[in-house]
């Protein structure tokens, strides 16, 4: 009996997909080995108290969370890429008062960039979401717009809210102070594999846990992740992250 002529095609597929699955698996292996530590020293460089150190050793220690925040944003984009290509990533939704995550974040961005960041909202209503990922998806948008828009020569990253129309969602915007990017580029930030012009290449955190992933996070949220068009002028850059609101109980 002859063999299929299409049996080649069928043994190349199944290879694929078998290194595939193994290039999966080890995206998820090392962020798991890798996540606890980052974590750990991440924490532990927040517990000190930076005020009462010399002035040379609370440099060193900023520049220690600054490292910190930028590996634990490489494991986070490995664990959540494994986790979306594997199909089983996961949110836990919850409500909870959005007011007081964006100033615990707040607080932990003052401390790695003091003076650089400003928060601007009135009343913000409470969300239903996971918390803990919108604690990522906006830490690393402003690492990101921190790290690009060189604020050590001046200027302040701001951090606003506001409710949409619908009273539906309430949008958190991260405004950078970096070289605007182009309208036909703003969609391609959000693709898996991201490139962008030489002039116009951004600092990314690892492969960018930020846009691909976040984007997919948010709407698992019920939300959504976007640059907002009307904003890529000569001030910079608006990325808006889109919650769904709710009513404490």
């Amino acid at each position: 009996m002859n063999p299929s002529p299409n049996r080649p095609l069928v043994d190349c597929q199944s290879e694929v997909d078998r290194l595939r699955n193994e290039f999966h698996q080890f995206m998820w292996t090392t962020a798991h080995e890798l996540r606890n530590p980052a974590q750990t020293v991440l924490g532990l460089s927040e517990m000190i108290e930076i005020e009462h150190l010399p002035d040379q050793t609370a440099q060193a220690l900023v520049g220690i969370q600054r490292d910190a925040a930028r590996l634990a944003g490489v494991v986070d984009d490995l664990y959540f890429r494994a986790e979306i290509a594997a199909g089983t990533l996961r949110v836990n939704c919850s409500c909870f008062r959005l007011d007081e995550l964006l100033e615990e974040i707040f607080a932990t961005i003052e401390r790695m960039y003091p003076n650089h960041v400003e928060m601007q909202y009135g009343p913000v209503p409470a969300v239903y979401a996971d918390a803990e990922h919108v604690r990522k998806i906006l830490f690393n948008l402003l690492l990101n717009a921190l790290r690009c828009s060189r604020v050590e020569n001046g200027g302040l990253i701001r951090l606003a809210t506001s409710i949409e129309k619908t009273q539906q969602h309430v949008n958190v915007s991260v405004c950078d102070l970096a070289a605007p990017i182009p309208p036909e580029y703003l969609e391609t930030l959000f693709e898996p594999s991201a490139e962008l012009p030489a002039e116009l290449e951004r600092p990314r955190f690892g492969l960018g846990l930020g846009l691909y992933a976040g984007r997919i996070i948010a709407r698992k949220m019920g939300g959504d992740l976007w640059i907002d068009k009307g904003s890529s002028d000569s001030t910079g850059n608006v990325f808006v992250l889109s919650l769904p609101v709710t009513e404490v109980t």
